[in-house]
């Protein structure tokens, strides 16, 4: 018995330091801050990867509801790309601090595309109500936003897929420190890729959420207006003087998906205008 006992507290004691050799190895890779900045973003990785792992499980034990999965998506996603940012800056952007010509031109290239999306979400918005889209301010932003979003659908694969690759070349090349970083960056795109297109990629996903969004922002539930019900209808004020509006019905759910942010509704092919007071 006592020869069993010594075996076992061999193997226990061997098991215990190998574990710690492993534990310090792991932390020396990964954790060390060698470069500056490798330690900051190795830690926020391994968070990311944590809520990515937990929304996953938790999704296919159905632990969470929608709405919290969908909190945890954005976190993670918000570290995600913060990594990304982050890498890009240390690693590419100290090449070209200073050149303030180069800072100008990307200035100028974000305000391009984001003048070309507000012009385009005008149209969409325009095309749904047949109304100016100043009536709109709210659906109009989110709009342009939801624009520039799938115009990054792309790019970020292609993105994605260049992170995973080296994080495999930082593996043969024993960058550990650059691997963790590599594989939360592809995989973060990655989902933002599959966000993208399932929530906002084709036009026809646009139009019900841009719907969804001016009844939330831009319409009103209080109103004094001819030929409006109050507490069913929902109206829009146009112009500043606010003497006429457009009604929106009240709602009709086509489809209810849990894991969606916005139902599948109806949207209306016309609305009325009626005058208020």
């Amino acid at each position: 018995m006592s020869s069993l006992r010594r075996k076992k507290r061999r193997v226990f004691v061997f098991l215990s330091r190998g574990a710690r050799r492993a534990r310090a190895s792991l932390y020396r890779h990964f954790f060390v801050n060698t470069d500056g900045y490798s330690a900051v973003l190795n830690w926020a990785s391994l968070i990311s990867l944590g809520l990515l792992f937990f929304a996953l499980s938790s999704d296919s034990l159905g632990l969470l509801q929608p709405s919290h999965l969908l909190a945890l998506f954005f976190g993670m996603t918000f570290l995600g790309l913060y990594v990304f940012v982050s890498f890009v800056e240390k690693v590419f952007a100290k090449h070209f601090i200073d050149f303030k010509s180069t800072q100008l031109f990307w200035l100028g290239v974000i305000a391009f595309l984001t003048f070309i999306a507000h012009g385009q979400a005008g149209d969409e918005v325009n095309a749904i109500f047949s109304q100016d889209a100043s009536t709109f301010p709210y659906a109009t932003t989110a709009t342009a936003a939801m624009i520039m979003a799938s115009w990054t659908l792309w790019p970020s694969v292609l993105v994605g897929a260049a992170s995973f690759l080296y994080g495999v070349y930082s593996v043969f090349r024993s960058r550990w420190g650059m691997v963790l970083i590599a594989l939360t960056v592809g995989l973060q795109l990655f989902t933002f890729s599959i966000f993208v297109e399932y929530q906002m990629g084709t036009e026809p996903v646009r139009k019900n959420n841009i719907y969804q969004i001016a009844l939330a922002m831009d319409f009103n539930g209080h109103f004094r207006c001819e030929k409006a019900m109050l507490g069913k209808d929902s109206v829009a004020f146009i112009g500043l003087s606010q003497d006429s509006a457009l009604v929106a019905p009240p709602v009709i759910v086509k489809q209810h998906n849990g894991k969606s942010i916005f139902r599948q509704v109806e949207v209306p092919k016309s609305f009325r205008r009626v005058s208020c007071t």
